[in-house]
């Protein structure tokens, strides 16, 4: 089975699973079970952007306006989905709270019944994915089954909510557990709205020093100046860099720029470097230093 049929299976089976705990939800009354349902639909919709994302980005060839095509879309999905996660989050904070002060009648077996179907559904689909996780280094397959964890660990404090409820009929026990599933939504939204916006930030994937320290060790490089690491999207690291070398002729910077090229690849993932060859002579002539200066036209024409 591809990785395409996994993801989309795994799609599926989230959005059944959310309208089945959904309709429980309102029929038993319980708002740990309506969280645990709007937990799953957000993983579902997130593999869905994400999935539909990708397929675009790998049908669109880059053209010379869109340099890197539309990988970038991947990143956009990211930001929608995690504020609609942290608005999510936010709106069960405040109807747990409501709810703990103003406790409500919950059946609870009807509840835990569903809940126990929707994590039985959840450990099936993490061993699916999970028979492929340590073959595959597929970013997507890794993050569907990341999901399915976090639905699987909602559903048990699902579960145990509604056995205490059910034995206590304590039912402000009901609140708590909303209350900590809000908590693993909203961490979710903030791991994913903190990646998304390093990115847009072009923020360095890697310790840009430990990198420069490798290529150091490379025969023939004196040092490496103005590395700039970056990601078009999450699987997808571009970069730039200065390599200094005692080499006199550009033929012998190939076998330099080959392992240099295979070390960010295994660091970063980098699938496209420019490296700019130079001895020290060339080095010493011009500074290396980035400073971006939004009037800097203005001051010329001051100047002027």
């Amino acid at each position: 089975m591809t990785v395409r049929s996994k993801l989309l299976i795994t799609i599926g089976v989230l959005s059944i699973t959310f309208l089945a705990e959904l309709v429980g939800g309102l029929i038993s009354r319980s708002l740990s079970l309506v969280a645990d349902s709007l937990h799953v639909f957000s993983d579902a919709f997130s593999l869905a952007l994400a999935f539909a994302a990708a397929s675009i980005a790998h049908r669109r060839t880059p053209t010379e306006r869109m340099t890197y095509g539309y990988h970038r879309l991947e990143v956009f999905s990211a930001l929608f989905n995690g504020a609609a996660l942290l608005a999510i989050g936010l709106f069960i904070v405040f109807e747990a709270v409501d709810r703990y002060l103003h406790p409500q009648q919950v059946a609870a077996w009807t509840a835990l019944a569903i809940a126990s179907v929707g994590l039985v559904v959840n450990v099936a689909a993490a061993l699916v994915l999970r028979s492929d996780i340590g073959q595959r280094e597929d970013l997507n397959l890794r993050s569907a089954y990341l999901h399915v964890l976090g639905d699987m660990l909602a559903s048990v404090a699902v579960i145990m909510g509604m056995l205490v409820v059910a034995w206590t009929h304590y039912m402000f026990v009901d609140a708590i557990a909303a209350a900590l599933i809000s908590a693993l939504i909203i961490y979710s939204a903030l791991r994913v709205l903190g990646e998304a916006t390093g990115i847009l930030l072009q923020q360095s994937p890697v310790d840009v020093e430990l990198i420069r320290q490798k290529v150091q060790q490379i025969d023939h490089v004196l040092d490496i100046k103005d590395v700039r690491l970056w990601r078009v999207c999450s699987v997808l690291a571009v970069g730039t860099a200065h390599v200094v070398t005692d080499v006199q002729s550009l033929e012998e910077t190939e076998p330099i720029y080959d392992k240099i090229v295979r070390l960010l690849e295994k660091e970063c993932c980098t699938r496209h470097l420019t490296l700019h060859f130079e001895t020290r002579a060339m080095s010493q002539r011009h500074s290396h230093a980035f400073n971006h200066q939004h009037d800097v036209e203005s001051n010329a024409h001051e100047q002027l």
